[in-house]
């Protein structure tokens, strides 16, 4: 994963998921929130696992932003 801080655009820090290898990322995300997890998470991929992790991320009341293609009639469970 991927952890950098962008000040320019007034966050903390960003994270970028590369590989389905890599650990569970919303752990990380959240660690680095202290608990509270991401106010904002965007997945352009929009499978089953990834939306899982985004839905893991983000805050109670954050934004979860789907740019990638998700079947119509699919059920994210």
């Amino acid at each position: 994963m991927n952890l950098r801080r962008v000040p320019s655009i007034n966050t903390n820090f960003t994270a970028q998921r590369r590989s389905t290898d890599e650990p569970d990322w919303s752990e990380q995300v959240r660690h680095h929130t202290n608990g509270w997890g991401a106010d904002a998470a965007l997945d352009f991929v929009a499978n089953k696992e990834t939306l899982k992790g985004s839905l893991d991320a983000i805050a109670v009341g954050g934004t979860l932003v789907i740019m990638g293609y998700f079947p119509r009639g699919s059920v994210l469970e």
